[in-house]
């Protein structure tokens, strides 16, 4: 779509001037609240020379007679960085926008480009991650290149961290302004292969954007006034390039061909675009108004934002499970299909208590799919699964206790699944239906899995710090997720339902860092009990009877000043036993994980095995997992992303030669 201002189409009236900064013509006098910038190297960045002088930041005094503002600058940038706004919760979408401010690659307009711009994204619900650049340009680069460095990192960055963020990993985009709008156009067709060499988990992210807003950008044709060409930097695809938003007016002295001819590229390409041309605006003024049409685009990329799907706002008012032109699959509906140690099936509420613990729908009929959660701390995260994909990672401290999975769905059949990532630690979580549109059909779930995994172990199994690839940085709830470590990638790969008991820091007798000959509330203790210290109700062991058993437990006994090994050795073998008497038929692998792989555990978990009587024992297996280390690690020194797939490509191929399951 090509749109001219006061040529085309209809034109929105110009918001009443004042001096100061007007958004959507509220006067805004007060910064968003930011996050501590967010450093995107752990050391030097990467291609920067030494011998950069310091960075220094220079403010241009503004004139109350000419009605402008002030204008902060900044130069000499050797430390990039991002630094994090995020709206007001109850106006939350979800998506997040990188803010590239311009300066031609020699300085950054940090203030009118920058900080201001996120205030704006928060004001229509997105969080604004403002990215402080490397400039000026360095001598023997071209003028992009050490930024797309940092703009790669940081997009990879907001993946990898983007539960702990609360954005969707789906709805991040890029914006920017003069040589800032260069780099999103840039980025937007330079996306496949990292500029550097791996740092962490980050770079295994996609760094692509999923939109681009691309405000007066500069050196995007191959020429200057008249070209017609487009820069080689810009190899334009329907494949590659995401859908892009352009902003310019035809009095810039960057040369409206920039724009124009960046348009002509995207559209031959196919690639969705629309863009805005005014007949005055000049270059450089951001969202300050001058009393020029060209300041209502912040209007039209809202409009633009919001037909792309990505500012799906659920406030209490309008969410669907309020709506009438909405149905609701209670929690108690024989079509809900439900995994885990869970209470309350076929009733209007049925609570959860552990990690993995999750609720599957079958439907068709509905463009969009919502569910109604209760959390009693509101600390725990959930894990949306659409049509088997992966979906967003969420916090369940909604006040409505609303959650909008999915949007812009087709009307034929689908698959929704929620998985709950936090462990038991956290307390309770309660569901209590799926919100479908009007006319939607709930339908049976295909057919119940014939293999079946339970997972006993600690905060390995739990997923523990899994998101961050920092072994300094301590655990918190955002950094878990139950789907990214080795238990629910194996079950995954296996196509097995599952079931786990797990928490961090317990063990067989002694939890982590507790009295030598044993603690309270070791996993024989908890183990038969629905839900975590709670002594009622039982879990009933007719509701999940697993093909095998997989227990990983040692790690703590044997963590710090260690264990009575006599006792671990003693209480690890009833344990099993215990297994084997309630499991008949079910194979059990006694796990040795990847952070303890000492031989004096190994010793103590065979002589644990060989204490089993026969012919039972003929069904206890030792596996291994290999020791972490090199494969990086997540938080606390817990198994990082790369190490939890390693175990999971280690404890399949043992499942699949053990069950047979090929």
């Amino acid at each position: 779509m090509l749109r001219i201002k006061g040529l085309l189409s209809a034109t929105t009236s110009p918001t009443k001037t004042i001096f100061g900064l007007l958004i959507f013509g509220l006067a805004v006098s007060v910064a968003a609240a930011a996050s501590a910038p967010i450093r995107l190297w752990p050391g030097t960045a990467p291609d920067d020379p030494s011998g950069i002088p310091a960075e220094v930041a220079e403010t241009t005094p503004g004139d109350p007679a000419a009605h402008t503002l002030a204008v902060t600058r900044i130069t000499n940038v050797t430390v990039p960085t991002i630094t994090i706004y995020q709206p007001d919760p109850k106006h939350d979408t979800g998506a997040a926008v990188v803010v590239c401010p311009g300066g031609a690659y020699h300085h950054l307009a940090i203030d009118k480009e920058g900080t201001e711009v996120c205030q704006w994204l928060n004001s229509i619900g997105v969080t604004g991650v403002l990215l402080k650049y490397r400039v000026p340009q360095r001598e023997g680069f071209p003028r992009y290149r050490l930024p797309l460095e940092d703009a790669q990192r940081a997009l990879g960055m907001l993946r990898l961290r983007a539960g702990e963020l609360g954005i969707d990993p789906r709805r991040i985009g890029i914006i920017g302004f003069s040589a800032g709008g260069n780099l999103a156009a840039v980025l937007s067709n330079n996306h496949e292969k990292r500029l550097y060499p791996r740092v962490d988990g980050a770079d295994e992210q996609s760094c692509r954007p999923d939109f681009a807003m691309v405000i007066y950008p500069g050196w995007l044709s191959e020429g200057g006034r008249g070209s017609r060409g487009i820069a080689p930097k810009l190899p334009v695809s329907k494949e590659r390039t995401p859908p892009t938003f352009l902003v310019q007016a035809e009095d810039d002295g960057a040369n409206v061909e920039n724009s124009l001819n960046y348009y002509f590229a995207l559209q031959a390409a196919k690639v969705p675009a629309e863009m805005h041309l005014y007949p005055k605006g000049g270059h450089g003024y951001g969202l300050r108004q001058q009393g020029d049409r060209v300041n209502t685009w912040p209007d039209r990329a809202a409009e633009w934002l919001r037909d792309l799907g990505v500012l799906v706002v659920q406030t209490p008012a309008d969410s669907p499970a309020n709506a009438s032109d909405t149905i609701t699959i209670a929690a108690d509906n024989p079509a809900i299909r439900y995994s885990g140690r869970t209470e309350g099936m076929g009733t209007a509420k049925v609570t959860f208590g552990y990690s993995g613990d999750r609720v599957r729908l079958r439907f068709q009929g509905s463009s969009s799919v919502g569910a109604k959660l209760d959390d009693d701390s509101g600390n725990n995260y959930a894990m949306v699964w659409i049509d088997g994909q992966p979906g967003r990672k969420f916090r369940l401290n909604a006040r409505d206790g609303f959650y909008p999975l999915a949007d812009g769905l087709g009307n034929g059949e689908h698959t929704i699944e929620v998985v709950r990532v936090t462990e038991c630690n956290f307390g309770l979580t309660h569901f209590r239906g799926f919100i479908l549109g009007k006319g939607a059909k709930a339908l049976e779930w295909r057919s119940a899995h014939d293999r079946k995994i339970e997972f006993i172990g600690d905060s390995i199994t739990c997923g523990y710090g899994v998101e961050v690839d920092d072994p300094k940085l301590r655990f918190t709830p955002a950094t878990e997720n139950f789907c990214l470590g080795y238990s629910a990638l194996t079950a995954r790969r296996l196509d097995a339902d599952y079931l786990v008991v797990a928490r961090s820091g317990i063990g067989m007798v002694r939890n982590y860092d507790g009295p030598r000959d044993g603690s309270e509330d070791t996993m024989p203790q908890i183990y038969p009990h629905t839900f975590y210290l709670q002594p009622t109700p039982d879990w009933d062991w007719h509701r999940f009877t697993p093909d095998v058993v997989c227990v990983n437990l040692g790690t703590n006994d044997f963590s710090t000043t260690g264990v009575n090994v006599e006792k671990f050795v003693a209480a690890y073998a009833k344990f099993l036993a215990m297994l084997l008497e309630r499991y008949p038929d079910a194979q059990i692998v006694v796990l040795q994980g990847p952070m303890a792989n000492g031989e004096g555990l190994k010793s103590a978990l065979k002589d644990a095995i060989k204490r089993q009587s026969q012919p039972a024992s003929k069904r206890v297996h030792y596996f291994a997992l290999t020791p972490q280390g090199a494969s990086g690690y997540g938080a606390d020194y817990h198994p990082s992303r790369a190490q939890s797939r390693i175990s999971a490509d280690e404890l399949t191929a043992f499942l699949s030669g053990l069950m047979n399951w090929h």
